[in-house]
């Protein structure tokens, strides 16, 4: 969104009644005319920000063009939500990979300790229990 701080601009009301339909996406969207840049824009009333420009008359084009930043920006942020979800889960098996290979070495160390033989399969049970 661009920041509309010292822009010029004036409210309008469509003759499509476009306006009307912008407060499906947003509440806070109306449409304004931008002097200095001639062109119209929606414009995000609680956040002071212009949310898109279009160049002619708002028309169901200005519409269509929302819809499809609306839904770019949704899946860049599902895919950024994704990334990190995969990173914690990665994290997480390796931590489990960790505590296994450390419960590992100390079964060994175990056996090495008892003579080197060979243990059952209940004593590395009561062996990896105890931590």
């Amino acid at each position: 969104m661009k920041n509309a701080e010292n822009l010029k601009m004036t409210k309008i009301n469509d003759v499509y009644f476009i306006s009307k339909f912008l407060k499906n996406f947003n509440p806070n969207f109306c449409l304004v005319y931008l002097f200095e840049l001639n062109k119209y824009a929606v414009f995000d009333t609680a956040k002071k920000q212009i949310v898109i420009t279009y160049d002619r008359y708002p028309d169901y084009g200005i519409l269509v063009k929302l819809k499809v930043t609306s839904r770019e920006n949704i899946q860049k942020y599902l895919s950024q939500i994704e990334q990190k979800n995969l990173e914690i889960e990665l994290k997480d098996v390796n931590k489990k990979i960790g505590k296994a290979k450390d419960q590992l070495c100390e079964v060994f160390s175990y056996a090495e300790k008892a003579g080197g033989g060979n243990l059952g399969q209940n004593q590395i049970k009561k062996i990896i229990n105890e931590e």
